[in-house]
């Protein structure tokens, strides 16, 4: 009985591996008929990809977006406050 659970085990492991490893091959040969035809597989993923671009695009200008209102608004009023001194330093010479 432990023969047979240990042969068991053992199959389980090669298969298990077996998988593993054929999974993880990047071996990408294709033949010269397949070579110019895209899949809609690789179709599907690009316009996944396409669309996550957008979005990452999207989020990206938005964020740029709140940070820079502040800081237009900051520039905003030290130009307003240069503009006065400069206003008030001519009145003073005056």
């Amino acid at each position: 009985m432990k023969k047979v659970f240990f042969y068991f085990i053992m199959a389980l492991m090669f298969t298990a591996s077996s998988i593993t490893i054929s999974g993880c091959s990047n071996d990408k040969k294709e033949d010269d008929s397949k070579k110019g035809a895209v899949s809609s597989e690789q179709e599907a993923v690009s316009s996944e990809q396409g669309a996550i671009k957008t979005l990452t695009d999207k989020v990206a200008k938005e964020a740029v977006s709140r940070l820079n209102t502040p800081i237009e608004k900051a520039r905003a009023v030290k130009d307003k406050q240069e503009g006065d001194y400069t206003d008030m330093e001519k009145t003073l010479k005056e």
